[in-house]
This record gives C-alpha cells, sequence and structure tokens, in this order.
C-alpha cells in the first residue's frame, strides 16, 4: 500500500471516529447513557505500546500512561475479577467502569504497560496466542508467570493467532484446548477467558462460540465496539479499540461510552474488516 494510501486511510479513520465521539457527546447520547437503570461497562483494547507513525495498534507509552493516570485519578478500572461479578450480578460497578485488555504479549507490553499500570494501580488482563511465547518480539513464560503480582491475568489468543471462523470445527477446538492447556500448566491457574484473533464477524460464529463453552472458557471477546451489561452474549463481549494518535478528550469520550455508536460500521463493513 503506498504511503499515500496509507496517510489517507488513516486521516479518514480518525476524522470518522472523532466525528462519531463528538456527535454522541453533542447529541446527548453520552448523557443518556449515563442515567440508564442497567448500568454498563466497557473493554479497554490495545495492541502495541510504541512510537509507530500512522500505526492504529500503537499507542505511545506517553499517550498510555496519561490515560491510565486518567482512569486512577476517576477510579474506573477495575479487575477481571471485578468484571466477572458483575456479570454475576454479584457486584454493583459505577457505569464508565472499564477492564483493560491488551492482545498479543508483545515486548513492549512487558516492558512500557505494565511499569506504568503498576505506578497507578490499574488491573487487567493479556491475552496471549500461545505459539509466539518467548520468540524474539513477545513475553517468556517466566515473565508471563510473574504478571499475577502486578494485578495482570492471563487470557488465551488461540495458539497460532489464526482466525477461528476460517477454520474446521476440529481445529478450532484444537487451538482452542492447545492453548488453555498450555497456558493452564505453564502459569499453574485456570484460564477463563478467551480473545478471539482478529475478532471480527467473519473470525467467530455459533460454531466458535460453542467450542468455547466445550472447552471450558466462561468468556469470550471480540472486536466489535460496543458496551458490556449483565445480560450480554458472554462468549461475543465487546471491547473498544484504543488507537495510537488520539488525544485525551477522545480517550475520556470512549470511555463514556463515545465509540459504543461505532458498532455500526463493525455491522455494516465487517467485509472490509475480514481476515484474508
Amino acid at each position: 500500500m503506498s504511503p499515500l494510501v496509507t496517510a489517507l486511510r488513516w486521516h479518514t479513520k480518525k476524522i470518522a471516529r472523532g466525528a462519531t465521539a463528538l456527535f454522541s457527546m453533542l447529541s446527548g447520547l453520552l448523557w443518556v447513557k449515563a442515567r440508564r437503570k442497567t448500568p454498563h461497562v466497557r473493554v479497554l483494547m490495545y495492541h502495541r505500546f510504541r512510537d509507530t507513525p500512522r500505526d492504529p495498534f500503537s499507542v505511545r507509552p506517553e499517550e498510555f500512561a496519561s490515560q491510565m493516570r486518567w482512569l486512577a485519578q476517576h477510579q474506573l478500572a477495575i479487575s477481571p475479577d471485578d468484571f466477572v461479578a458483575f456479570l454475576d450480578g454479584n457486584r454493583a460497578l459505577p457505569s464508565g467502569s472499564v477492564l483493560v485488555s491488551i492482545d498479543d504479549g508483545f515486548l513492549d507490553f512487558l516492558s512500557e504497560a505494565v511499569p506504568i499500570m503498576k505506578r497507578y494501580g490499574i488491573p487487567g488482563i493479556c491475552f496471549i496466542p500461545v505459539a509466539d511465547v518467548g520468540d524474539s518480539e513477545h513475553v517468556s513464560w517466566a515473565e508471563l508467570a510473574a504478571l499475577a503480582a502486578s494485578g495482570i491475568e492471563v487470557g488465551s489468543h488461540s495458539y497460532n493467532h489464526v482466525s477461528l471462523g476460517h477454520l474446521a470445527e476440529i481445529e478450532v477446538a484444537d487451538q482452542l484446548r492447545r492453548s488453555r492447556t498450555e497456558l493452564e500448566q505453564r502459569l499453574k491457574h485456570p484460564v477463563r477467558m478467551f480473545a478471539y484473533p482478529y475478532g471480527t464477524r467473519a473470525d467467530h460464529n455459533s460454531s466458535t462460540r460453542n467450542a468455547l463453552r466445550k472447552v471450558g472458557y466462561t468468556l469470550g471477546f471480540v472486536t466489535q465496539h460496543g458496551a458490556v451489561a449483565p445480560d450480554c452474549d458472554r462468549f461475543t463481549i465487546p471491547r473498544i479499540k484504543v488507537e495510537g494518535g488520539e488525544s485525551m478528550w477522545m480517550f475520556r469520550l470512549l470511555v463514556r461510552g463515545g465509540l459504543d455508536a461505532w458498532s455500526v460500521f463493525d455491522r455494516i463493513f465487517w467485509r472490509l474488516q475480514a481476515t484474508p
């Protein structure tokens, strides 16, 4: 893809995301969301923590620090246990609470994100593709085992980071079972949460959701946007993507629900997001 096309796509998406968030605020949607009777929380999704121009998956460490500091100041960050208790109806959480999730386990997650989360007392969960652990770009087993002391749970991101929606049932079951078994054996604790690689509507279906249940996962996360209520489908839990190159006003709005409406784009243009 040419630099011109890359730049055009980058700026077009930034304008669209900003317009969606501003519309949600100016139209009064955020005010309505904050006052509805059934509380809603959100799951934030991160990937890499580095300064890579025009890479939406990369958030600069200083941006991440500002975001985590703001969450800590407003007491909005919840733990995976809080999240599960909320879904079970055993814990009341204020609307606007968020669970921080991080995919892939790149080395900068450990070197940049974890110290910031520890500094501000932010818990979270990281989703790991098992086959990548310990290679030149990803964290090691020993480093993953030490995460519990930082309040960060480890979940599965499949074994080989492949789209489950493009696999046969037996292959789906193998990806789910192998990843969960090895994580539990290596880390000595149960693995209950799974995030679909890529996570678009092309990457999961009723068959993959049934497979998650059979293998023993209790929650499955996708990449479609939206808020989470206790009555949600526990195997297609939405997440809000936090992108690089966006200001704190954008982050504050998306935490409050400013990008919930992006789910419309997820539903209409999902074929453009489809995994090759």
